[in-house]
């Protein structure tokens, strides 16, 4: 037998190594080795030495996107307050303007 260790498919190793290391193989023995702040036998601890964070792969969510959709939609209501504190004479002006630059484009566009 061979002392050598060689990596092995991740499905032969014990849980799969809870999807946070790799799975190697050495003298008939599959184990993992960990990645990050990672370890145990399953790589199923995370080291305390360092700060509390939250595994994007365990919620679906990290940081950035929750600070995008935050951003998404705080953009979002300053639109609609905007758009809502627009009075009926602005708004009316606003459509009739869209509307006289559509309907000049279609007159370009077939030739009138």
């Amino acid at each position: 037998m061979s002392s050598l260790r060689q990596p092995a498919t991740l499905s032969m190793c014990p849980a799969e190594c809870n999807h946070r290391g790799s799975c190697w193989y050495s003298q008939a023995i599959y184990f993992c080795r960990c990645v990050g702040d990672y370890f145990g036998e399953f790589c199923e601890l995370l080291s305390t030495s360092t700060s509390l964070s939250v595994n994007s792969d365990e919620t679906g969510f990290d940081a950035s996107s929750i600070l995008l959709f935050v951003t998404v939609g705080i953009a979002v209501c300053a639109a609609l307050v905007y758009v809502l504190s627009w009075k009926q004479d602005d708004v009316a002006a606003f459509w009739k303007t869209v509307c006289k630059r559509c309907a000049d484009l279609k007159d370009r566009w077939m030739g009138q």
